[in-house]
C-alpha cells in the first residue's frame, strides 16, 4: 500500500483489480444471471482505480451454527400484525443486508446462499436507575442486535480453477456503523480483505421537511426504505464509483491563518470575546472556506463579508485552542481588517480592545492545507471519543477520510457547480463532521479461488442493529431485512434463511415464513422476491 497523500493524486494499489474491472461488463453479467429482470439504465463507468484509501483487515470470528429445520418462505406479502407488504417504514432505518458480488468474470460459477439471524445478543443486559428531574426511575437496557452470518457456497462447473475478487457490501457510516464491518472467512479460514467506501447514499430536503414545496437542500434525507437501496445499487454504478480514485484537490489557494488569539483586558462585560475578520470579495470570482470560524455574515450584493473566531479565555479553552483559517480560491479578498467584539456579537457598540492575534498570509494547494487542518489534527477531534469509539474510527484510514471529504466538497460543497444550501457558508467543520456520520454503502474486497469441479464456502459475519422508531406504538419493534440479488453478478441457484437463539424474541412481522411455535427456523427463499424482512420484539415484558 502506498502512503502518498491524496491531494497529490492517488496511485492504484491493486493492478489486478484494475485490469479485471476495466475489462469486465457488470451490466451484461447481471443481465445474464438474472434473465427475468431487465436492466434499464447503463452505468456510466468512471475510471477504475483501487485507491490508497484502502484498509487491509485480517479478520475472523467464531462460526455460527445454522439450523436445519426446514420450511417454505412467504411470497412477499405481509405477515399478520405488520403494516404492509414491505414491512414497517422505520424512523431510523439500519439498511438491508446486501448480497455478495464480484468484479471478476463469474462464468462457470453457481452460488447457493444461506443467511442466518442469530439473536443471542438480543436479551436483557443491564438494569439500573436514573435520576430524571428529581424522580428516580428504573430501567432495563437491551442489546437489540443480531449476529448475521451470510454464507455462500461457490461451485465451479469448469475444468479449470477460477480466481476472482469478491465484493461484500454493507450499509454503514464511518462513525457508528463502521463497527459492523463484515468479517470474512473462506472455507473457515480468515482472509485479508480491503475496505472501500461509497459516497453519501442519501439526499437532501428542505428545512421545512419533505412535505413542502420548498426545494432547498438544508437538511439531510437519508435512505429510509429498501427500494432506495435497490435504486442506488441495481446498475452497479455506485460500486464502480466506490472503487474509483478520489478526486484531486490541487487548486491553488490563498491562506489566512489566525493564531495566538488572546484577550488581555479586564472588562467584566467581555464575555465570549470574538475576533472578527471583515473583507471585500466578488462572489463571482472568489470562493471562501473557513476553519475554526463560529459564524459570520455574507452580503453578496455589496461584497462585504465577515467571519468571526472565538477567543479562548478559560484554561481548558486555551489548552485546546486551534488556529483559525480562511481559505480563498480564485481572486484574493481585499480590504481585510480585524476587530475584537464582546459576547460573540459583530455590531457597532460591541467593539472590544485588548484583543491580540497573529494573522499570516501565504499560498498553498488546497489539498496541502486541508490535509494539515483535517487530517494532521484528526486526533484532537477524536479525543472526545471513548476507547471503543476510537477503535472504530481508527479503522478508517487518513486517506479514506480525506478522500471522502473531498468527494463531499465536490458533490455538494463549495467545489460543486451546484452548492447545497447546507454547505454554502463554506465551513470545513461541516465537511469533516458529516463525512464521519453520513450513511453510505461500504465494501470489503477479497480474493477467492474456486477449484475446478469443486466449491468453496464464503462466510460474511457481522453485527447488525435493528431498524427502530423513536416514538409511537411501534417503539418495541425492531426490523432486520435483506436483499436477494440487487447489484450482484452471481448466478444464484438457491437462497435460504435461518434464525437461531430465538428464546429472547417473538416475531411480530415478517415475510420469511419462520414459525417458531412449530419449529420452522429455516426456510427456502423465492428469488423473485427482491426483499425479505423480519420484525421482532423482546419476548419478556419490558420495563
Amino acid at each position: 500500500m502506498k502512503n502518498e497523500k491524496i491531494y497529490d493524486g492517488i496511485t492504484g494499489i491493486r493492478e489486478d483489480i484494475i485490469e479485471r474491472a476495466v475489462k469486465y461488463d457488470f451490466e451484461n453479467a447481471a443481465a445474464k444471471n438474472k434473465k427475468e429482470k431487465k436492466v434499464t439504465h447503463r452505468a456510466q463507468w468512471m475510471k477504475w482505480v483501487a485507491c490508497a484509501a484502502s484498509i487491509c483487515l485480517v479478520v475472523g470470528t467464531g462460526m455460527f451454527v445454522l439450523q436445519n429445520i426446514g420450511g417454505k418462505s412467504g411470497d412477499g406479502t405481509a405477515a399478520e400484525g405488520n403494516s404492509g407488504a414491505s414491512g414497517t417504514v422505520f424512523m431510523s432505518y439500519a439498511g438491508p443486508i446486501l448480497p455478495m458480488t464480484s468484479i471478476s468474470d463469474t462464468t462457470g460459477i453457481t452460488v447457493e446462499r444461506n443467511i442466518d439471524f442469530d439473536f443471542l445478543p438480543y436479551q436483557r443486559v443491564q438494569k439500573g436507575e436514573v435520576n430524571c428531574y428529581g424522580e428516580i426511575t428504573s430501567y432495563t437496557q437491551f442489546m437489540s442486535e443480531s449476529i448475521v452470518t451470510d454464507q455462500y457456497i461457490l461451485s465451479n462447473s469448469t475444468d479449470k480453477d477460477i480466481s476472482m475478487t469478491a465484493v461484500y457490501g454493507f450499509a454503514g457510516s464511518f462513525y457508528d456503523k463502521n463497527r459492523y464491518i463484515p468479517k470474512i472467512k473462506v472455507d473457515g479460514e480468515s482472509v485479508e480483505s480491503t475496505l472501500y467506501s461509497g459516497r453519501y447514499s442519501g439526499s437532501f430536503q428542505s428545512v421545512f421537511g419533505s412535505r413542502t414545496e420548498e426545494n432547498d437542500r438544508s437538511n439531510l434525507l437519508e435512505l429510509t426504505q429498501w427500494e432506495s437501496y435497490e435504486a442506488l445499487l441495481s446498475d452497479g454504478a455506485y460500486l464502480a464509483d466506490a472503487l474509483a480514485e478520489y478526486p484531486k484537490v490541487d487548486q491553488q489557494v490563498v491562506v489566512y491563518r489566525l493564531s495566538e488569539l488572546a484577550y488581555t483586558g479586564t472588562d467584566a462585560d467581555a464575555t465570549n470575546p470574538t475576533m472578527n475578520l471583515s473583507f471585500y470579495m466578488d462572489p463571482e470570482k472568489t470562493t471562501i472556506m473557513s476553519w475554526g470560524s463560529t459564524g459570520g455574515k455574507n452580503d453578496p450584493e455589496s461584497g462585504n463579508y465577515h467571519r468571526h473566531y472565538d477567543i479562548p479565555t478559560k484554561d481548558w479553552e486555551i489548552e485546546r485552542a486551534e488556529d483559525g483559517y480562511l481559505l480563498v480560491l480564485g481572486e484574493d479578498i481585499r480590504d481585510l481588517t480585524m476587530q475584537g467584539y464582546k459576547a460573540g456579537i459583530y455590531e457597532a457598540g460591541k467593539e472590544l480592545n485588548n484583543v491580540t492575534a497573529n494573522l499570516e498570509r501565504y499560498e498553498a494547494t488546497l489539498g496541502e492545507v486541508l490535509w494539515e487542518i483535517l487530517i494532521e489534527n484528526r486526533d484532537k477531534y477524536e479525543d472526545g471519543l471513548d476507547e471503543s469509539e476510537k477503535k472504530i474510527i481508527c479503522q478508517i484510514s487518513d486517506e479514506m477520510l480525506f478522500g471522502s471529504i473531498a468527494e463531499l466538497l465536490y458533490d455538494y460543497g463549495v467545489l460543486s457547480d451546484d452548492v447545497a444550501e447546507r454547505y454554502d457558508f463554506g465551513m470545513l467543520e461541516d465537511m469533516r463532521n458529516e463525512t464521519y456520520h453520513m450513511d453510505r454503502v461500504m465494501y470489503v474486497c477479497f480474493d477467492v479461488v474456486v477449484p475446478a469441479g469443486g466449491s468453496v464456502a464464503v462466510d460474511a459475519t457481522m453485527s447488525k442493529d435493528g431498524s427502530f422508531d423513536f416514538y409511537g406504538e411501534g417503539v418495541t419493534r425492531e426490523g432486520y431485512d435483506m436483499m436477494t440479488d440487487v447489484g450482484s453478478t452471481f448466478a444464484f441457484t438457491n437462497q435460504s434463511a435461518s434464525i437461531s437463539n430465538t428464546e429472547h424474541i417473538r416475531i411480530v412481522g415478517q415475510n420469511f415464513g419462520f414459525d417458531l411455535e412449530n419449529g420452522i427456523t429455516k426456510v427456502e427463499l423465492d428469488r423473485s422476491v427482491p426483499h425479505y424482512y423480519l420484525e421482532v420484539e423482546q419476548a419478556e415484558e419490558q420495563e
